[in-house]
């Protein structure tokens, strides 16, 4: 048998074990669950909360179902995606409201790291410039140095050959429809 496998096993057995200390009967429907049928539950559904993660780590919010009842229980009580967003605004505006200088200041630091480090993750997709992008095959200096090669007649297909880049590429880097942020 696979280790893994064993191990969930052996946790699945000694949690078991702990319902049957502690009555097992299921939170739902009230009946005897068996170690095949069992799982944990939360009793007032975590996901659509005002405070989800709050709501899934509290212990008193949490029980022992029969897997079908748990799953019932989710389909019926789920709200919809539209809803759940909505939720979500509200608590950010109630959070808002709430803390308004605590806000700011997580604003404030958001938006200084993003000034600092444009090729951060957090950064908003699509704006990483230059060699901080994942997919760029020059740097800053191999702009500067096509630039100041075309600006002496040379050709923008032989500097793409050199480069190993387009000749387009080559066209938008010397008019600074691309690199623009390259002096």
């Amino acid at each position: 048998m696979d280790p893994g496998t064993a191990a969930h096993r052996l946790r699945r057995l000694l949690m078991f074990s702990l319902v049957v200390q502690l009555g097992n009967k299921c939170f739902r429907c009230g009946k005897e669950m068996t170690s095949d049928d069992f799982s944990v539950a939360h009793k007032v559904p975590w996901l659509d909360s005002e405070y989800p993660v709050r709501l899934f780590f509290d212990l008193n919010n949490v029980s022992f179902s029969h897997k079908k009842c748990n799953v019932i229980c989710r389909i019926i009580k789920r709200k919809s995606k539209a809803e759940r967003l909505a939720t979500r605004r509200i608590s950010d505006k109630k959070y808002r409201e709430k803390n308004p200088e605590k806000y700011k200041k997580q604003q404030r630091k958001q938006y200084l790291k993003r000034k600092a480090d444009p090729g951060s993750r957090d950064y908003p997709k699509g704006t990483a410039k230059g060699e901080r992008h994942g997919h760029s095959k020059i740097t800053s200096l191999d702009v500067l140095e096509m630039r100041r090669r075309y600006s002496e007649g040379e050709t923008q297909f032989s500097i793409a050959v050199d480069f190993g880049l387009s000749r387009p590429q080559i066209g938008g880097i010397v008019n600074r429809k691309q690199w623009s942020h390259v002096p």
